[in-house]
């Protein structure tokens, strides 16, 4: 799986101690590199690939599962995902802000969930 924008990994280390057999955590602000090595280390995760993030973009998989909480209003996610390696049918979600739109082709949207200021698109792989 891939947690992209992965800031303290969170959503990744969640899926980590749910079964998923690895994660790929892509972050480049620094700060939060440092807090997610922290994080990794200190609850003793097995899987975990920490990775900054390039400028061209992301690299490593496929995936079959995909966190991507970009910057609101940065459209990133929508940019990001149909570059990614992907397995057939994965699954994934894109965090929002609640008023942005989310629609990226070769794939369909599942389902849409507002909470507060966020909204989170998930989507699969057609």
């Amino acid at each position: 799986m891939l947690d992209g924008f992965a800031g303290t990994g969170a959503l990744g280390l969640e899926a980590l101690s749910r079964g998923a057999g690895s994660c790929v955590f892509v972050e480049r602000d620094h700060g939060a590199l440092t807090a997610l090595k922290a994080n990794i280390a200190r609850l003793g995760a097995t899987g975990a690939d920490v990775r900054a993030q390039a400028a061209e973009g992301f690299a490593g998989g496929p995936f079959d599962i995909v966190f991507l909480d970009p910057p609101y209003r940065s459209g990133l996610g929508v940019k990001v995902l149909p570059r990614l390696a992907l397995e057939p049918g994965c699954w994934a979600s894109i965090e929002t802000a609640f008023d942005e739109d989310v629609e990226v082709p070769g794939f369909a949207v599942d389902a849409v969930r507002r909470h507060g200021k966020a909204k989170l698109t998930l989507l699969h792989k057609l």
